[in-house]
């Protein structure tokens, strides 16, 4: 039994599991090889549910992790070096783990302020997935 099985659960209830893309046993692996310590409820997810677009432009699940460098122009990918992102809401704000101590997660808004979230990724998705299931009317 899986971590996220009664999450799996309601988006296929809920006629929307389509919205997450699996993410390959090699791209795992790549994952976990290029990133020691990254959380074991992050890449559950990514083997268990997947990555993608959750609700129209509401958050943006990434199918890995994504250096500061790749998002960013230099000068701001500087002093974000030490977060890795996973996901962001189309907005400015990306959310990712700061890859120093206990790879907490953290909030990045459009003005570089780093805000420490204090909670799993597991708590994360699961909330941001019941407020976007919550929107939707059958």
């Amino acid at each position: 039994m899986g971590r996220y099985d009664e999450l799996l659960y309601q988006l296929i209830k809920k006629g929307i599991r389509n919205l997450f893309e699996s993410v390959t046993r090699d791209e795992i692996n790549s994952i976990i090889i290029k990133h020691p310590g990254v959380p074991d409820d992050y890449i559950e997810f990514l083997e268990e549910i997947g990555h993608g677009d959750i609700g129209d432009n509401y958050f943006m699940l990434y199918g890995g992790l994504v250096e500061a460098s790749e998002i960013y122009d230099e000068s701001k990918a500087e002093k974000l070096k030490d977060i890795v992102f996973f996901g962001d809401y189309y907005d400015g704000h990306s959310i990712g783990f700061s890859k120093k101590g206990e790879w907490e997660m953290v909030d990045v808004d459009d003005r570089l302020k780093i805000t420490f979230l204090n909670t799993s990724f597991e708590s994360f998705i699961k909330n941001k997935l019941d407020e976007y299931l919550g929107t939707l009317i059958y």
